[in-house]
């Protein structure tokens, strides 16, 4: 948003009949992700370059009901370089988990960025990070990555969590559905592959693939644009 005097963020309370019950923007920023909290509150994601420890960095910010910033509950993660937030998660002990894109952190020289999976407390602290290439955690197993991407996570009934995104990572072409299950504190399953079509028939310009995970953890995935592309279930 610009008509407001800044660049920002701008967030809007719609009523059911499509009346504005409050809006505000929040200078600075730009927001990938927001979801409603059990407190009827408000959780965003997305990245900033005008806070944090360079280029930019993801964005956590938490609303009250009405909309303001509640006290202490606006923070950065990220390194010297590039950092983005995609997707944010209010869990069943009152934190977050979120989803992001990290060019800082384990990502070896000529490589470009992987899956930056952070749980943060109620307090927007972190308990646990993790990385992730195609091959699996990146302290274990390391090849070259150019991109992985969440689009979705949930937490499961056995606090555990599915992460559905995409990764380049597999040497296809651009892009490929990638699905990853962790545990309550972020180790994988050994699961770590793509699923469905390859890049070369999905990944092209101006095509996408979106995600929903179900409640129990089922993934249903959609395939947007031209081409030859395989159905993912």
């Amino acid at each position: 948003a610009k008509s407001f005097g800044q660049q920002g963020v701008w967030v809007v309370k719609l009523d059911a009949a499509g009346n504005i019950e409050w809006e505000n923007v929040y200078g600075g920023y730009i927001a990938t992700a927001i979801r409603q909290t059990n407190d009827n509150g408000y959780i965003l994601t997305g990245w900033t370059a005008s806070a944090g420890a360079g280029g930019t960095d993801i964005w956590v910010l938490k609303l009250d009901a009405g909309g303001d910033i509640e006290p202490g509950m606006q923070k950065t993660f990220g390194g010297a370089d590039d950092d983005t937030g995609y997707v944010i998660r209010q869990t069943a002990d009152g934190g977050y988990i979120l989803g992001g894109e990290t060019n800082s952190f384990n990502v070896q020289p000529g490589t470009r960025a992987c899956l930056w999976i952070l749980k943060l407390d109620a307090a927007l602290n972190i308990s646990w990070q993790k990385t992730y290439s195609g091959t699996g955690l990146l302290d274990e197993t390391f090849d070259e990555v150019d991109h992985e991407i969440p689009q979705d996570i949930i937490q499961t009934a056995d606090g555990h969590f599915v992460v559905a995104g995409s990764t380049s990572h597999f040497g296809h072409g651009t892009q490929e559905a990638w699905i990853l299950k962790l545990d309550a504190t972020g180790q994988g399953d050994g699961n770590f592959s793509p699923i469905g079509a390859h890049a070369d028939d999905c990944g092209t310009e101006g095509n996408h693939v979106s995600f929903r995970i179900e409640d129990g953890g089922g993934v249903q995935s959609k395939y947007h644009g031209a081409g030859n592309c395989d159905p993912f279930q």
